[in-house]
């Protein structure tokens, strides 16, 4: 994805996928729930909310693409550049 208006446009393809916010930011929103959202720290990333036990997966398979701060490393969510 080039920007977030790429991740944007994949994302409401999705049912049931809305355009929201999160703490104030756009996010993409799935049955009330956020499901991706511009508040990583780095302007160039975004949060994608994914389980906890499939966060070391994608970081090992792609940490150019994927990765995370001290902060989201508990929570459920990974950040994508």
């Amino acid at each position: 994805m080039k920007d977030w208006s790429s991740v944007v446009a994949v994302g409401i393809a999705l049912p049931r996928v809305e355009q929201g916010t999160s703490y104030g930011k756009p996010a993409l929103r799935f049955r009330e729930r956020t499901l991706a959202a511009t508040t990583a720290p780095d302007p160039g990333s975004f949060v994608l909310h994914v389980a906890v036990e499939e966060k070391d997966w994608l970081l090992e398979r792609d940490p150019a693409t994927f990765w995370q701060t001290d902060q989201h490393r508990d929570w459920p969510a990974i950040l994508v550049r």
